[in-house]
């Protein structure tokens, strides 16, 4: 559950402190990985949550959305 994570519980805070941001990848087919909890982490710690189609597990050899994504953040984290 959302909460914690193997057993222990998740520090918000200390997440938060240690990085400027964060983004966080999610496949809407993740076998394991559920979606809500995925939202509530990010909700949580800040993140940026991107939700891609059919992914699975991201096994995959290539992630062409990596580069884009954190443009994406960096671009609306900047002042003016």
């Amino acid at each position: 559950y959302a909460g914690e994570r193997h057993g222990r519980l998740y520090r918000w805070d200390s997440i938060k402190a240690n990085t400027e941001f964060a983004i966080q990848f999610h496949s809407d087919d993740d076998p394991f990985g559920k979606l809500e909890e995925a939202k509530t982490v990010s909700a949580n710690s800040d993140s940026d949550l991107f939700v891609l189609a059919n992914r699975g597990r991201f096994q995959q050899d290539e992630f062409p959305e990596l580069e884009s994504a954190i443009r994406q953040v960096l671009k609306s984290r900047r002042p003016g």
